[in-house]
């Protein structure tokens, strides 16, 4: 039993904690007149990202086509 006494011990000091936590507010949309512009050009938008970031994000992010070799038909074939 007095193991159950321990755990609702620290059960009872974990939730005081919990209660002492602040709590964030709550955020409201304002809507500003930034919002009702129109949005940048895609374009416009890749340029102001550094070039080495660009580099970058297409080496991690894109597919690239390295070599080109033929396959022997007998491997396509489904055994």
């Amino acid at each position: 039993m007095e193991i159950l006494a321990a755990d609702e011990s620290a059960m009872a000091s974990m939730l005081t904690e919990a209660v002492a936590l602040p709590v964030p507010a709550v955020a409201r949309q304002v809507e500003t007149e930034s919002d009702r512009q129109a949005a940048p050009a895609m374009d416009e938008l890749v340029e102001r990202i550094p070039v080495g970031v660009r580099d970058l994000l297409d080496e991690l992010f894109r597919a690239r086509f390295v070599r080109v070799s033929r396959v022997p038909a007998a491997l396509l074939k489904p055994r």
